[in-house]
This record gives structure tokens, sequence and C-alpha cells, in this order.
């Protein structure tokens, strides 16, 4: 996308994390927080980790491998990088539609020459001190604290996983692995409600959306969602 495209995070597949990302960690805090969680529990299972996520910096502070044994442990079985990393994604950019844009990822993976497997592409980021951890999908640098270089990522994975995320992740997994692609060729996505400067940072939609367009991509949605805008290549003429 040339050689810019870190300084203009919402150009990724993950325009822009999504507002249920946020909706996730509101609910974490509170009377109605605690009824939200209780009301979600049996669908979402166990909370999977704990991470710290400092947010001033935009990462998650524990290493991959310290959470990925975590999980294994509350799970009661192991689990790889990739599945791990697969799930915080699916929790952090929004688990409604999450089946998809995990493969948008893995779609988006076969072009990304920075990352050979999807643990790669969702830790990797333009600052080589940030890069290998978990975090925002765009921060700031910090030069105080010795980030001289801006985060920037493909996707935001600062949401910790529960129980059905991790099932999601190893089921796209699998389904990737037959070949099958339930984001129909799509690379990039775009949640409608969190554009406009809802998630900070971001255009109107119908500004990003005609970018896109120009830039060669074809938007869609699939079975109803509206709110959320696939991105495929456009076939050429």
């Amino acid at each position: 996308m040339g050689a810019a495209w870190y300084s203009q995070p919402w150009t990724w597949a993950a325009a822009g994390t999504c507002a249920a990302a946020f909706v996730y960690f509101n609910d974490e805090a509170g009377p109605e927080g605690v009824r939200k969680s209780m009301a979600n529990l049996g669908m979402r299972g166990k909370r999977i980790t704990k991470s710290v996520y400092v947010s001033s910096l935009g990462i998650v502070t524990d290493t991959p491998e310290s959470l990925r044994a975590a999980a294994s442990e509350v799970l009661g079985r192991s689990i790889t990088n990739e599945v791990y990393a697969a799930a915080r994604m699916i929790r952090s950019e929004g688990a409604a539609q999450g089946e998809v844009r995990l493969h948008v990822a893995f779609n988006d993976l076969k072009t990304f020459r920075w990352a050979t497997n999807i643990f790669q592409l969702l830790t990797y980021s333009t600052d080589p001190k940030r890069k290998g951890l978990y975090g925002a999908q765009y921060s700031g640098s910090v030069p105080s604290a010795g980030y001289v270089k801006a985060n920037a990522r493909r996707y935001s994975t600062i949401g910790d996983p529960y129980e059905s995320d991790v099932a999601l992740a190893e089921k796209v997994i699998a389904q990737r692995q037959m070949g099958i692609d339930k984001a129909l060729g799509a690379v990039k996505f775009i949640d409608k409600s969190a554009m406009g400067g809802v998630q900070p940072g971001t255009v109107a939609f119908s500004t990003k959306n005609a970018e896109w367009i120009a830039g060669g991509y074809t938007p869609f949605t699939i079975g109803g969602h509206d709110d959320l805008v696939l991105y495929r290549v456009a076939k050429k003429a």
C-alpha cells in the first residue's frame, strides 16, 4: 500500500477497531457492567487470561508466550500462539461476525510481507520495540518512555479472550486448512458504526469507502450485517 502505509492506520484491513471492543471493556465495571457480564457469561464462557494493557503505550506488557501458557492452563489443554492471538483479535476487533473478521485477517496475511503466520501478523508493529507484543492498532511515539517510533498494527489485540473466542479461532483455522474462506476474498473491513470519530482518528465512512473504491477495492456485505463492510480487490475488466 506504499511506503507510508503505517502512517495511515485507518487504511488497513481493520479500519477502526469495532465499537463492540469498547463495549467489552466498559461492561467490566460497575453494577450495570456486572449485570451485562453475567448475562453474557453462558455464551462467552470463561475469560481465559487477564493481561495488563498500558493505554499510554498502546501495548499489553505480558509476553505472548506467558499469555498462551496461562490460557492453556485455564482451558486444561495446550493451545498454540496462533490460536491465542486469533482469539485476542476476535475479542478486540469485535466478537460479532468474528468468524468473518478472522477470515479477513487470513486473507490479509497472504500479501503481508512482514509476517508468515497469523501470530506474526497480529503481533506486528512498525515500532521495533513494540513488535512481538499485543496492543492497540495505533498509538503514537512516547519518547519519554523510549518509544521513539509510532506503533501501527493491522488489527487491535488489546482484549483478553473468552472460551468462545478460542473455539471460534480454532474453527476458522480449521476452515482455512480446508480451503474455506467465509470472507469471500475480502482483505479489509470497516465497522460503519465506529467511523466518523466514534473511534478516535476515524473519518466519515463515506470518505473512507470512496477512498478504498478509488484504490481498487469493491465493498460488499454478508448475511445482512450491513454495519460490517468488507472489501476485496476489484476484478480487472
